[in-house]
């Protein structure tokens, strides 16, 4: 599933976009939002992937979800992507050569610690 999303996600939005068509022109009389909501579906068949204003990103608080869902992130269309380590409970891992163009695909990480008084320290580095 991981290697064939980014060749799935257009698809996928096509089947969902055709489902929201279905729904929306179900009814008696075409009321003013279902007009609306039709014509931003055709909108949204036009746009080209991926879109500028959005930004994807995953949880990874340690290594295991670390080596999961980052390899997912980085195989999606994305303008920007970024990784919330909240809380980071352990390492992502050790930083090798053949991590460097999976760290440079991420924009943008939010990490941090325990909240609470008896919380570990962590060394930034």
């Amino acid at each position: 599933m991981r290697s064939q999303l980014a060749r799935l996600t257009p698809g996928l939005l096509n089947r969902g976009l055709d489902r929201l068509q279905v729904l929306a022109g179900k009814g008696r009389r075409l009321t003013p939002t279902r007009r609306r909501i039709l014509r931003n579906i055709e909108a949204a068949r036009q746009a080209t992937l991926p879109l500028p204003n959005v930004m994807l990103g995953v949880s990874a608080e340690d290594r295991h979800w670390w080596k999961i869902r980052v390899p997912v992130l980085t195989s999606v269309p994305a303008a920007a992507r970024f990784v919330s380590a909240e809380p980071l409970l352990h390492e992502l891992g050790p930083r090798s050569a053949g991590s460097r163009p999976r760290l440079a695909a991420i924009s943008w990480t939010a990490a941090s610690g325990s909240s609470t008084t008896k919380g570990w320290r962590r060394d930034p580095d």
